[in-house]
């Protein structure tokens, strides 16, 4: 299901058991709400593109490195 806030659609995921919403888009931080918790996804390439934003009510476990890998069975992308 996607949800549009002002401009920027929202797409509901699970990420690592939590249910949470995705954007392609980078969500600026006077626009990030402070009940919710942000994750940018970025390419593994080495080229570092944002492939997009995570957003959850639960935090996300991240390492102290800052980063946390993701793979196909991390994510799931409900398509209706």
């Amino acid at each position: 299901m996607e949800k549009k806030t002002g401009q920027t659609p929202l797409r509901e995921i699970e990420i690592f058991g939590i249910p949470a919403l995705f954007t392609d888009q980078d969500i600026p931080p006077d626009e990030q709400s402070p009940d919710m918790f942000y994750y940018e996804l970025v390419s593994a390439d080495g080229n570092a593109a944002l492939l997009g934003t995570v957003l959850t009510l639960i935090p996300v476990e991240i390492p102290e490195s800052g980063e946390r890998d993701v793979y196909d069975s991390d994510l799931m992308i409900n398509s209706y």
